[in-house]
């Protein structure tokens, strides 16, 4: 239900990049991200809709009411655990999974090309082990007919 409703929304999941791999962020990186995934109301719109007093003061100075603080707290820590349970999802395993086949991808594609590099390196003298033979051949073949057509003919 909640991928259903992400998908709908298209919203993504924000991950940190660490290494390569894309890992959960932190109870306080998730508080602090712009893109939640999962629905955060401010202490404000959270007294609101539940009809409790304000929590925390405006600017987040100092809490107003400590018992509503607690149970604004509470609503935060069962939001940042459906955002868990997104990230543990498929979606983000794919992600995951399509990042490590990516890099396998480059580092084959890495080991070609230095072999290509490797066989450029070589090619030259290759090349030049060929035409050294077909001279020396053609030299030799030179040399033997003009030694055949001066012998003196025997009749």
């Amino acid at each position: 239900m909640i991928l259903e409703d992400l998908e709908s929304k298209s919203l993504s999941i924000p991950l940190l990049k660490d290494k390569d791999k894309f890992v959960e962020l932190t109870y306080q990186e998730w508080l602090k991200s712009k893109d939640k995934s999962v629905e955060l109301l401010s202490s404000r719109e959270w007294a609101e809709k539940n009809n409790e007093p304000y929590p925390i003061s405006t600017d987040g100075s100092e809490i107003l009411d400590s018992a509503s603080f607690s149970r604004y707290e509470n609503y935060r820590k069962k939001q940042f655990i459906q955002y868990r349970k997104l990230t543990t999802s498929e979606l983000a395993k794919k992600k995951n999974q399509q990042n490590e086949e990516y890099d396998n991808y480059k580092k084959k594609v890495i080991e070609r090309n230095n072999v290509k590099y490797g066989q450029r390196i070589v090619s030259p003298f290759v090349i030049g082990y060929g035409l050294a033979v077909v001279a020396s051949s053609s030299l030799s073949s030179g040399l033997l007919s003009i030694e055949r057509n001066t012998r003196k003919k025997e009749d």
